[in-house]
């Protein structure tokens, strides 16, 4: 009976082997910037997703060199972008269409930290207010949508914020339900900080994890959806690229918002939202130049990835 030849064999033998090893790397667009985690856990003590995308060859996971901040892999798909119309508390703006990411892209594993905006511009916004804490793995915020744009251009590379159809697909992960777990919010406090374990009601509250932390909490901390992201429910609003505007009810391939307008959007809830406002759905909108300090304004950013097979 012929044996199984060893992976070790085959290097310079003309036979097919049964386990090759595995051929995936790093674009050149992204290789100076960017290098493939190689420990199981982050610096957070969470899994990291290593291995690769079986069709593109791309990482499940990259790494900031700069920065050290983690992007994890969101595969190119369709989805429905939106809420359908029996979705408890939807709002009017959410009309439900269909819309497709042609291509694929990684996303920011965390939303942006202190210590990651503070060495890249040196900055506390945070500093001296109310309603924040000053901890190097808690969420930056007190951050406007132009503040953003600085921190964007200081980090370089091919970092952006990413457009509101890809910060939805990517929190949906898949999923079709209110939120990326599920239609209830009985388990919202499992995958984020909301006004149930962090704001104010959280004092009159069951869930004496965290009365009356009224700021935005450390990254990681909480569940991550399917595809590997935390903090997608609440903790803080994140700012995506677009403009405010109003959907439209057709098919669409790779929006990127009203090509003008007042408001930038912002997405995902934070640590005083209810449980509503961190729906999948949900959006926000807010002067480009302003944030509050009792609303809880961040962000995480996303890369665009090439195709290498």
């Amino acid at each position: 009976m012929l044996k199984q030849i060893p992976w070790f064999i085959c290097i310079g033998l003309s036979v097919v082997c049964s386990e090759p090893a595995e051929e995936s790397k790093l674009p050149e667009s992204l290789a100076a910037d960017f290098e493939i985690p190689s420990e199981s856990k982050d610096a957070y003590g969470n899994a990291v997703r290593l291995g690769f995308d079986k069709e593109s060859g791309l990482p499940h996971e990259i790494r900031h060199k700069v920065t050290g901040m983690h992007l994890v892999f969101i595969p190119a798909g369709e989805f429905m972008m939106g809420s359908p119309k029996n979705e408890k508390d939807r709002a009017k703006d959410e009309t439900q269409h269909r819309v497709t990411v042609t291509k694929p892209f990684y996303m920011g594993k965390y939303e942006v930290t202190q210590a990651e905006w503070k060495q890249v511009t040196g900055k506390e916004p945070w500093k001296g207010q109310t309603y924040a804490k000053e901890n190097s793995r808690h969420a930056a915020t007190e951050i406007s949508w132009q503040d953003c744009q600085e921190f964007l251009g200081k980090a370089g590379s091919e970092l952006r914020l990413p457009t509101e159809a890809e910060w939805e697909y990517a929190c949906r992960a898949g999923t079709t339900t209110a939120y990326s777990f599920g239609d209830g919010s009985s388990k919202l406090g499992d995958y984020g900080w909301f006004s149930e374990n962090a704001s104010a009601k959280g004092e009159r509250s069951e869930n004496a994890s965290a009365k009356g932390e009224r700021y935005a909490h450390p990254v990681g901390q909480k569940k991550p959806n399917a595809w590997g992201l935390y903090d997608m429910h609440g903790n803080v609003w994140e700012w995506c690229s677009d403009w405010f505007g109003d959907y439209s009810s057709r098919t669409d391939t790779d929006p990127t918002g009203a090509q003008s307008g007042s408001y930038r959007v912002h997405r995902g809830g934070s640590w005083c939202s209810d449980a509503r406002s961190c729906r999948s759905a949900i959006r926000g909108r807010l002067i480009p130049g302003y944030w509050f300090n009792n609303v809880g304004l961040g962000f995480r950013l996303v890369v665009p990835s090439v195709q290498l097979r």
